[in-house]
């Protein structure tokens, strides 16, 4: 067979996409997410029809606040071939993950929209009423922001004040802080962030020992890995840590309530306020 040459090929290509293009409607029918949080986007303001894939990580519970519905809808993991057969006239995805892929759809001419990650409460605001303006579903968005208002009210009707420094403190040593979506909610709580104190920025990785010296108000601790060995987890064993927690209360927060910015991160906040009463 003879070679179709780098020019050939990209013929082909447009060939192809002109073949597989979908219509654009006001109001997707067929709509595949890309990322664990567009998945719970979608699952949250789409109709059950409009959904035709999430990814894998939509049904672990660790990570997904809303892994019982996905377990309603087929699943992909991030490959273009999945997404094409799905034959989708909609995909979301984050502007980090599932590059390749985002760029394959993207080329062949597939409508594909990139939802930023949500670090603050107006930002999740704001991602909630483009998935609705996307999927036709604002009536839907609307309602989901009305509720979220209406929560949010009542948590600041509470007197927060000034109640300290708050941490988490993970596997592998790491810590939140500034522009972190747990910033956020910590400041809604009335809490200062002992990773910002420490001029840490997103996320970042601290000492045992500048922790025991810092002697943050209130801590929240991740899960150690206990499938097998590991030394990322060996901090959250250690017996100065172990000191630490006699005289520092502690707050268990689900993994799923903030790794993505959703309505339900409003919950962190709502823990936070009873820790601290």
């Amino acid at each position: 067979m003879k070679s179709l040459g780098k020019l050939g090929v990209r013929q082909w290509l447009f060939g192809l996409a002109i073949v597989i293009v979908l219509p654009v409607s006001a109001t997707p029918r067929n709509v595949v997410s890309l990322n664990i949080c567009t998945d719970q986007l979608l699952m949250l303001v789409g109709q059950p029809e409009q959904i035709a894939s999430v990814t894998f990580l939509a049904r672990d519970p660790v990570l997904s606040a809303m892994a019982q519905q996905a377990e309603e809808y087929p699943i992909n993991h991030g490959l273009a071939e999945e997404v094409i057969r799905a034959k989708p006239d909609l995909v979301l995805a984050s502007q980090y993950a599932a590059r390749t892929t985002v760029q394959l759809l993207t080329g062949l001419g597939y409508r594909v929209e990139q939802i930023p990650p949500a670090f603050t409460l107006d930002q999740i605001k704001a991602n909630l009423g483009r998935v609705g303006k996307l999927l036709g579903q604002q009536a839907r968005s609307d309602q989901l922001l009305s509720e979220l208002e209406t929560k949010l009210v009542n948590l600041r009707s509470v007197e927060a004040g000034d109640r300290g420094v708050f941490t988490d403190y993970e596997v592998n040593s790491i810590i939140a802080g500034r522009g972190s979506l747990l910033a956020s909610l910590a400041h809604e709580a009335g809490y200062d962030l002992l990773g910002e104190k420490l001029d840490i920025a997103g996320a970042g990785q601290i000492s045992l020992e500048t922790l025991i010296v810092a002697q943050p108000d209130l801590m929240e601790l991740g899960h150690a890995w206990d499938e097998s060995p590991s030394l990322a987890s060996e901090t959250l064993r250690h017996p100065g840590l172990t000191r630490l927690l006699t005289v520092t209360p502690t707050v268990s927060i689900p993994d799923a309530w903030w790794q993505c910015g959703l309505p339900v991160s409003l919950n962190v906040v709502e823990l936070l306020l009873e820790a601290g009463t």
